[in-house]
């Protein structure tokens, strides 16, 4: 014997479906968290940050993740090539994006420096330090935000700090003029 469901049950069970949808959201809202997770590949792993002078190296196991790091700067003079690399623990599933930001004297401005992201979720760039825009000669705090939302590409620093799934990491560059021949 077959079951099938009435016209008039569909319709009851389409009108329903907002009420319960709001009612979860209001009542359960940790739940529909886990639930965005589910469509959104999972909950990002941790990252680390890597600058440096040309190729990066894996870091050691011991180094700190989503974390402020040492507060030593990479030193670098305008002709070298930085090498920056956003790596996560594990492999990402489903879509994340990327920013940059430099900050010098408490102002925050976006820095687009193009990351290319990689199937594993990690983002690079390598350029040389003269062709990276709003780089100038100076110390400089850059801090990267990987999450799962495109807004990332679009939003002023301030506006990312309540949204979830983000993590941020941060270094410091010491940008010193060419050294003469």
């Amino acid at each position: 014997m077959t079951r099938s469901i009435s016209k008039c049950q569909l319709a009851l069970l389409i009108l329903l479906l907002p009420v319960a949808y709001l009612w979860t959201q209001v009542l359960f809202p940790s739940a529909s968290h886990m639930i965005g997770r589910l469509f959104s590949g999972g909950a990002l792993p941790s990252y680390y940050l890597r600058l440096s002078p040309g190729q990066p190296t894996t870091p050691p196991p011991s180094q700190p993740k989503d974390a402020l790091g040492d507060d030593t700067a990479v030193r670098l003079d305008r002709d070298a090539t930085l090498q920056i690399l956003i790596q996560p623990d594990d492999r990402v599933a489903g879509e994340t994006n990327a920013a940059a930001f430099l900050v010098q004297k408490g102002r925050a401005t976006a820095w687009p420096i193009g990351l290319t992201r990689a199937a594993s979720g990690a983002f690079s760039v390598r350029a040389p330090v003269r062709t990276l825009p709003g780089l100038s000669v100076g110390q400089w705090d850059v801090v990267f935000v990987v999450g799962r939302s495109s807004r990332l590409l679009d939003s002023p620093l301030h506006a990312l700090a309540g949204q979830e799934e983000l993590r941020l990491l941060f270094g410091h560059l010491d940008i010193i003029e060419s050294k003469s021949p």
